[in-house]
Formats: structure tokens, C-alpha cells, sequence
């Protein structure tokens, strides 16, 4: 069987790590993914191809187009019989809004992701990744 998490747990571990975090969820359960799925699929996106022009594309542009890039790829995967039925559930992945991330500080919006191995923090103007940790990343906002 898949490994999955519900929205409550998801919720649970953002107010752990981020207490002054507000978080939403769209859906009640979601498989998780590793960390290697996920940096294939955000790589095989294209998300350093995501152009960023000041005031028209920026950091929330950024990571709200690769959040549904990544959603219509797995749902393309489905409707082609890629993955498995078990594993039909949307991944764990949204975006978030904070203050510093991984040492850097000013308000920004980027992606995160809950993978088998912990809560994957994806920048997507420079495709970096890392795995999320207080207070180097200080998440204000995150809808998954």
C-alpha cells in the first residue's frame, strides 16, 4: 500500500514546525511522494523555464504556475494508466508564503511539498530544493 497523509496531519505538522502559520487544504488525503519523484517531475517541468519579469511574473506567479504544472502532469500520468490505482491521490504539494526561507529574508512565495523523508521546500525561480527547518524558514501561509 501507498504511503499517504491526511489533511488534518498535514495541518498538524505545519503549526508544529510553523506556529503562526495559517494552512489550508484541498483535499483529505494525499500520497506521498519521495523526494527524488518530486525533483524529477518539477525538473522534467521545466520549472527554471517559468519566465520571471518584475511586476507581471514574479515569486507568487512562479510558484502558483508550477504548482499546476505538476498538477496537470500527474493527472496526465493518470489518464494514461502511469500510475498505479492505489497511488491516484494528489500529492501533498502547494504553495506557501514567509518571511525567510533557507536563510534568506524578505517576503516570498515559493512551493512546498510533504514527501516520505519530511516537508521539501522547492524554490522554483532558481529549481532549489531542501528540506524545511525553523527558523531558517519562516512560512506565514501555506495552501496545499
Amino acid at each position: 500500500m501507498a504511503d499517504t497523509i491526511t489533511g488534518h496531519e498535514i495541518r498538524d505538522q505545519i503549526k508544529a514546525m510553523w506556529p503562526d502559520a495559517y494552512a489550508l487544504n484541498t483535499d483529505s488525503k494525499f500520497l506521498l511522494p519521495s523526494e527524488a519523484e518530486v525533483r524529477d517531475l518539477i525538473i522534467d517541468r521545466s520549472a527554471a523555464s517559468i519566465k520571471v519579469l518584475d511586476d507581471i511574473a514574479e515569486c507568487d506567479d512562479i510558484s502558483v504556475i508550477l504548482w499546476g504544472r505538476i498538477k496537470e502532469a500527474r493527472a496526465l500520468q493518470a489518464a494514461d494508466n502511469l500510475i498505479a490505482a492505489e497511488d491516484q491521490l494528489s500529492w501533498p504539494l502547494g504553495i506557501c508564503f514567509g518571511l525567510s526561507f533557507h536563510g534568506w529574508s524578505g517576503s516570498h512565495w515559493q512551493n512546498i511539498c510533504f514527501t516520505k523523508q519530511g516537508i521539501l521546500m522547492i524554490e522554483p525561480q532558481l529549481n532549489n530544493f531542501w528540506f524545511a527547518s525553523y527558523p531558517d524558514d519562516d512560512v506565514r501561509f501555506a495552501l496545499i
